[in-house]
């Protein structure tokens, strides 16, 4: 997987491009670790440009989820696709996981998308 980011005031989005491999788990919190402070609130995980997604890919999530608990910021997942979300509801049944369509994620956290006149 590859990763790319925005940030809006205390919310970080990650989007997500390509397929899951081994060690993007410690790959996505190498990322992380670079980009959080003590002001952040929330990471969002934007799925819009993934079809699927594999065990390396889950892992990587999981991680995520447990440095979020760790550090003290929730996490969300938005853009995601009907098997995306049943992928993750499965794979994360222990995790109360917020997931958003797109529209629901900008408006819900009243962010304006790129490229989008408000």
């Amino acid at each position: 997987m590859n990763f790319t980011s925005n940030r809006y005031d205390d919310i970080i989005i990650i989007d997500i491009t390509g397929i899951g491999e081994y060690g993007d788990d410690v790959k996505l919190i190498k990322y992380m670790e670079k980009l959080i402070d003590n002001k952040l609130y929330i990471v969002a995980v934007n799925f819009s440009d993934v079809d699927t997604i594999n065990s390396a890919a889950v892992a990587a999530l999981v991680y995520l989820l447990k440095y979020g608990d760790e550090h003290g910021f929730d996490v969300a997942f938005f853009g995601a696709n009907d098997k995306i979300i049943m992928i993750l509801e499965r794979a994360l049944p222990k995790y109360a996981i917020n997931i958003f369509t797109e529209e629901e994620f900008y408006k819900h956290f009243n962010i304006h998308k790129k490229g989008v006149e408000p």
